[in-house]
């Protein structure tokens, strides 16, 4: 027997799913109120439910050939619903279009026979760190670039395509040399480009976006290890991460500080492996076979929550996923930053795991934001196609 299911909004929410579980293939009809669909408007502006309004957008827009939208007694009360009142009272209303954006006022205006599109040229806005790429075109609409006083330590294609780099503490352009880091070779010129900075000593900040497996902490590791054990720059590596977790938070963890940050460093452990096995040194990283406990003398795992009153000197400092960390913690980091200090900042904006920040306010565009174009700092996009793996190729590809 067929039935009739009228979907409440936190039934939509708990399981973004549940249209095709109620609908039961094609047995069952599915009936969603205006104001629910209000409702998912006003809770897309939340940035903690934005993500699940989206997972439910994108059922509701699969299943709207087989969903019934219910009118309510307030439906002129909502701006978008009266605009569809004054569409609809249009003359031969096929011979408009209306165009949106708004994927769930466009479900609206389906359901009532107006013709929608998408805004295809739209430029939505941007953050700092994904505005500034790292590279300029040498050509712009006023002409060739010749002074590069405005676009300090940035990266730019000369007229026979070989990569060159302004710096601006020696004022001028120089080749971009194919480098080798810790055995480990550069992908793409974005890479190549990253390598320069991480072996510039001109540059004491770097702030490197990326999406995930683009290579940010492999490429910083393995400059860390360079500058410090073969090199000799600085005398230890130090690495801070955020203590964020993914899903569910686990709770307490038993054991010493060392016992409860391990879980949060461990990436950052298997990249070290990776790079021991890749090459070995006189400087031992790991103090046995194990890998399970490091060489306090030469790499330290700090949690920002002991950093406050510490100075940190003669090192190399990556700061990891700092996109999970806020202006105010980020600032508290940089001023610990003492003499003779290389600081490296990885992140995604498109992972941002702490729910009080957002693409704007998180550590890594604050830094882009103030020091930009400034002679100690400078900014890189990671944008080659390759990742980690296939499969990260393919969520990469796909966007899942």
């Amino acid at each position: 027997m067929k039935k009739k299911y009228i979907v409440d909004t936190n039934v939509l929410m708990d399981d973004p799913n549940c249209l095709d579980i109620l609908r039961n293939g094609i047995e069952n009809e599915i009936y969603i109120p205006k104001t629910v669909i209000d409702e998912l408007d006003n809770l897309k502006r939340n940035p903690n439910k934005k993500l699940q309004v989206i997972k439910i957008t994108e059922q509701l827009l699969k299943h709207k050939d087989n969903i019934h939208i219910l009118d309510t007694l307030n439906y002129s009360d909502s701006p978008d619903n009266k605009i569809i009142k004054e569409i609809s009272s249009l003359n031969n209303r096929s011979d408009y279009t209306f165009v949106t954006n708004d994927k769930l006022f466009s479900l609206k205006t389906y359901k009532e026979g107006i013709i929608t599109e998408d805004y295809k040229q739209s430029n939505p806005i941007k953050s700092e760190a994904e505005t500034n790429t790292g590279f300029i075109d040498l050509y712009t609409e006023e002409g060739k670039i010749e002074d590069f006083n405005d676009y300090k330590n940035t990266f730019h294609f000369d007229e026979v395509g070989k990569l060159k780099f302004y710096s601006s503490k020696e004022n001028k352009v120089v080749n971009v040399q194919d480098e080798d880091i810790w055995k480990i070779s550069p992908w793409d010129h974005y890479q190549k480009a990253l390598f320069h900075l991480l072996l510039d000593d001109n540059i004491s900040l770097i702030t490197v976006s990326g999406k995930a497996g683009s290579g940010k902490s492999l490429l910083a590791s393995a400059a860390a290890l360079y500058k410090v054990l073969q090199e000799k720059k600085y005398k230890k590596i130090y690495y801070i991460t955020p203590t964020i977790e993914i899903g569910k938070e686990l709770g307490f963890l038993p054991g010493n500080i060392e016992e409860k940050i391990a879980p949060y460093f461990k990436s950052i452990v298997s990249l070290l492996i990776k790079l021991h096995e890749l090459r070995t040194t006189h400087d031992k990283i790991f103090l046995d076979d194990s890998f399970e406990k490091f060489n306090k003398k030469k790499i330290e795992f700090l949690p920002i929550n002991f950093l406050r009153g510490q100075t940190l000197e003669d090192c190399f400092v990556i700061i990891d996923e700092i996109t999970n960390f806020s202006r105010t913690e980020t600032r508290s980091i940089l001023s610990r930053m003492g003499e003779n200090v290389k600081v490296i900042c990885t992140g995604d904006p498109k992972q941002i795991d702490n729910y009080h920040l957002n693409k704007f306010n998180n550590g890594l565009n604050w830094i882009v934001k103030k020091c930009l174009n400034e002679d100690l700092f400078a900014h890189i996009q990671l944008k080659g196609k390759k990742t980690r793996g296939p499969i990260c190729d393919l969520v990469e590809k796909v966007d899942l």
